[in-house]
């Protein structure tokens, strides 16, 4: 767009001084019209492998710990599943052993996952089938996003949380803060630096407080395992499509 006199005309650019004036009488800036004019950004939706916080934590660490032990065994049975799914891809079977050992071999999940990914790139270069990718990809990025959840639950501490409550007159007369029991559940670590924020202490007792990025009781740790025992069902279910329909081309199941 080209101002009056022909040069070019950014839309961040300062205005012509009448127009400055204009905003100024109005009691605005120019950068209080920028802000005013640009587009605010899309709300993010909901998704099932974000962090959830309940209300209340369980009653007991008992409660919890076995809300712990369900979900990564959920989880587990999903990478089984995901091992199987590699091992197709390189034959017929799917408990082909060279493949699970070469899967097992890989540290991290993330670096398993760009390994069934690029097998199955490779795969259905040799043999298309768009939709049965696509169904992988959507596989492959879920599990990705979830297994950050995955960790947390791994890599976290099973104890009674509380909250801070109202600062109050102690015995002694010394002021002292009343704790509020939120209940058992998992949180992370103190050394954990990335799941933790540092900020002003709200006790007495101390002049900073570790404030952890999560906290699940076992209503949370219940609702991830079941997002992670769906995700083994459908890798199944995708193992046996690729079996008949890919590998020995058949039309149906």
């Amino acid at each position: 767009m080209a101002h009056g006199d022909g040069a070019a005309y950014s839309r961040n650019a300062a205005p012509p001084a009448e127009n400055q004036a204009l905003l100024l009488g109005l009691g605005r800036s120019w950068g209080d019209y920028i802000m005013a004019s640009k587009k605010p950004p899309t709300p993010k939706l909901p998704q099932p492998w974000d962090r959830i916080s309940g209300l209340k934590g369980d009653d007991s660490a008992e409660v919890t710990y076995a809300a712990v032990g369900r979900a990564l065994s959920s989880w587990e049975y999903f990478e089984n599943e995901f091992a199987k799914l590699f091992s197709r891809f390189l034959g017929l079977l799917d408990n082909n052993l060279p493949a699970i050992r070469a899967y097992g071999s890989v540290l991290t999940f993330k670096g398993r996952a760009s390994m069934v990914e690029a097998a199955a790139e490779a795969f259905y270069f040799l043999k298309p089938n768009p939709t049965m990718h696509a169904k992988i990809e959507d596989i492959i990025d879920r599990s990705g996003q979830f297994s950050g959840r995955r960790n947390e639950i791994a890599h976290g501490v099973v104890r009674q949380i509380t909250d801070p409550g109202p600062v109050i007159q102690g015995p002694t007369g010394g002021m002292m803060r009343l704790p509020i029991v939120w209940g058992y559940g998992v949180v992370p670590s103190e050394y954990a630096t990335n799941k933790t924020d540092l900020a002003p202490a709200l006790s007495l007792l101390s002049d900073i407080e570790r404030v952890p990025k999560y906290r699940y009781s076992s209503a949370e740790l219940i609702r991830y395992s079941t997002e992670f025992t769906i995700l083994g069902s459908e890798t199944q279910i995708l193992s046996t499509e690729i079996f008949h329909r890919d590998l020995r081309g058949e039309t149906s199941l």
